[in-house]
């Protein structure tokens, strides 16, 4: 866990210098790691009730040999590290198959995506309010969650 732990910051770090943040961090970062996928790289899951709505053209984005369903599926899928969902991946631009979102250096990298987007497009400046939308429900109990976490990453 700490080389897993140490890459992951380094990554992080490399990451966060292309972005303007106010209050996105490395221990948020952490924080919503550990409260995502418990640092487990290869974490999935499958949200069967997400609305279509939010899938992405599956004929523009699906890779060669792979079929209009499973792209439907692995979009309606998070992914890895920062648990991102395949059609916000989509939505900030990753190519080839979602799959990929379960490397560190990707997953890193489309979750701050994410945080850039609610941060700084759409305006959140509350940190409470900004986890609770990276989790897309604001549920009070994920918001502590991470709260405490994060709390323990800034001491360390």
């Amino acid at each position: 866990m700490s080389l897993l732990l140490d890459n992951i910051k380094q990554y992080t770090e490399s990451i966060l210098k292309d972005y303007k943040f106010e209050i996105v961090n490395l221990p948020l970062v952490l924080a919503i790691i550990e409260q995502e996928s418990s640092f487990e790289p290869y974490a999935i899951r499958y949200e069967p009730k997400l609305s279509n709505k939010y899938i992405q053209d599956p004929k523009k984005h699906k890779p060669k040999n792979c079929s209009y369903d499973t792209e439907v599926f692995l979009q309606k899928c998070s992914f890895g590290l920062m648990q991102i969902m395949g059609f916000n991946a989509r939505v900030y631009g990753m190519t080839g198959w979602l799959t990929k979102l379960f490397g560190p250096f990707e997953n890193l990298t489309y979750g701050i995506k994410h945080l850039d987007y609610l941060e700084n497009k759409r305006k959140i400046k509350n940190l409470e309010r900004l986890i609770g939308s990276y989790n897309g429900q604001n549920n009070e109990q994920y918001v502590r969650s991470v709260l405490t976490r994060y709390e323990k990453f800034l001491k360390q």
